[in-house]
């Protein structure tokens, strides 16, 4: 059996509750966070874009309770310290596009 070595892909239609102020985390990092709930569920989720995938995101003109199409990456990584371990996951914004 192969897999995919492909980073898993996400796309859901959801409102918008909150969009963040865009922060910079370092001379090489930018990043703004959006929060938005699956339609037809109860799920919330915080979707970061990045750099360059800021821009795709302003230049959809999404403001808050517009009902979207996000797709997003899904990035999980190991973490251990202190004796203690769990998983951090994000949800990368790709693209978004506002429903008509």
């Amino acid at each position: 059996m192969k897999f995919s070595e492909k980073m898993a892909k996400i796309t859901i239609k959801a409102i918008v509750q909150t969009i963040f102020d865009k922060k910079r985390q370092n001379q090489l990092y930018e990043h703004q966070f959006v929060r938005v709930e699956e339609i037809g569920t109860k799920n919330v989720f915080d979707v970061q874009f990045y750099n360059e995938k800021i821009k795709v995101f302003e230049s959809a003109g999404v403001k808050e309770k517009d009902e979207v199409i996000i797709e997003m990456n899904l990035n999980g990584k190991f973490w251990e310290k202190d004796g203690r371990e769990g998983i951090f996951l994000k949800l990368n914004g790709q693209n978004i596009q506002v429903c008509n």
